[in-house]
């Protein structure tokens, strides 16, 4: 199997098992589907995939009272695999640069990105040993890149609330 399939029925396989779990399932709901100043608003989930392997992630199931549309997407998805050689806290920070510089340059070229890590948070959650990607680099996110309309605009936190002066934060940050 070509790579990109092989990837997207990795995310799929990963994406099923993921919504059989409930401590999982809980916690997206508390992120996904939400209003407030924390998580994704239920307008800016976008639309479910109408196949499977789907190149996108449908969050609709972490958020099963919103209704989204189904919606086709490319047959062949542009994927890309950011990986480093190991995975330890050095190469989690590199991979985190270099996926800054690629999401500031598709967007300067007028490109989407959308996630496709269910592979990763599985391996992550279960903690599985070597042998569960199918090459030999770690995968730190996988990434879709298209061109697309444009989404919905989300909640972003006033700077005053994100930035710490004086060795503590100005604004209150709740968790719920």
């Amino acid at each position: 199997m070509r790579p990109a399939p092989r990837v997207l029925r990795l995310a799929a396989d990963a994406d099923r098992e993921l919504a059989e779990d409930l401590d999982h399932r809980v916690e997206l709901a508390r992120w996904i589907g939400t209003e407030g100043d924390d998580g994704i608003p239920a307008g800016a989930l976008g639309s479910r995939p109408d196949r499977d392997p789907a190149p996108i992630r449908d969050l609709g199931r972490a958020s099963p009272a919103t209704p989204l549309a189904a919606a086709s997407y490319e047959p062949r998805a542009q994927l890309a695999v950011l990986a480093t050689a190991r995975d330890d806290p050095a190469d989690w920070l590199r991979a985190g640069q270099a996926l800054q510089r690629v999401l500031l340059t598709a967007t300067a070229r007028g490109l989407a990105a959308s996630f496709l890590y269910q592979p990763i948070e599985l391996h992550d959650m279960r903690r599985s040993g070597p042998g569960w990607w199918p090459w030999p680099e770690c995968p730190q996110i996988v990434l879709r890149l298209g061109y697309g309309p444009q989404g919905a605009a989300s909640p972003r936190r006033r700077v005053d609330d994100t930035i710490a002066r004086g060795g503590h934060a100005t604004g209150a940050i709740t968790r719920r």
